[in-house]
């Protein structure tokens, strides 16, 4: 195990990503804090553009919650059009992050991916049990959940 932590870590320090990894296995991406949502685009799953001019890239391909000071308990965003009879929720949610701030993103070891944001939103997305929920690309390379569970 722990020689599968330190060739991940390894390959997010070639990424040019800070990381730092946590007690429970899970990383800390430095690289992101500080950065803006500078684009969302929704074309089958969910990509967010930060740091306008720098290649950092978030996709995310499943259901995910996004809190606010005003709705603590957060709004789950669901993008599906790949289902018949599919209808977008929390797409008002999603929006308010445009612009928002990074002052911290951590991915645990289960490969939950957590980020928070200067205005106070928050932004949760928990693994996928059969495929990858979401993943980074970050200077041309890619970092995220692993189909299953872990992390990449």
């Amino acid at each position: 195990m722990q020689f599968g932590l330190l060739l991940r870590e390894d390959r997010i320090r070639q990424a040019g990503v800070m990381s730092i990894e946590t007690e429970d296995g899970g990383v800390i991406l430095d690289e992101l804090v500080g950065t803006e949502v500078t684009g969302i685009l929704l074309n089958g799953a969910i990509r967010m553009s930060f740091a306008e001019g720098r290649s950092l890239e978030l996709t995310i391909e499943r259901d995910f919650t996004v809190r606010s000071f005003d709705n603590p308990d957060g709004a789950a965003v669901e993008f599906r059009p790949y289902l018949a009879g599919w209808k977008p929720s929390g797409m008002n949610e999603l929006a308010s992050l445009f612009k928002a701030v990074v002052t911290a993103a951590v991915a645990s070891a289960d490969a939950t991916l957590r980020m928070s944001f200067e205005d106070g939103h928050t932004v949760e997305v928990f693994p996928d049990p059969d495929f990858e929920a979401w993943h980074f690309w970050i200077n041309g390379e890619l970092f995220g959940q692993r189909a299953g569970s872990g992390l990449t």
